[in-house]
């Protein structure tokens, strides 16, 4: 499965995934291969290089409200 596109941004550019269209008998085993897949996404500090997917905010706008 080829699902980085989905994951690709984090969604903070115009550029992003945000349909699956999946034939109604594969829907179940696909949405389960897709959450297999993001739950090993390495995540973290992007300044690592160890890592596919980094923090959507910075600490200061999460304080922001």
């Amino acid at each position: 499965m080829r699902a980085f596109g989905f994951f690709m941004h984090q969604g903070q550019i115009c550029m992003t995934t945000r349909r699956h269209l999946v034939d109604a008998k594969l829907a179940k085993d696909y949405a389960a291969l897709l959450a297999e897949y993001a739950n090993h996404v390495p995540v973290g500090d992007p300044k690592t290089g160890q890592v596919a997917l980094g923090p959507l905010i910075d600490e200061r706008q999460r304080k922001h409200t």
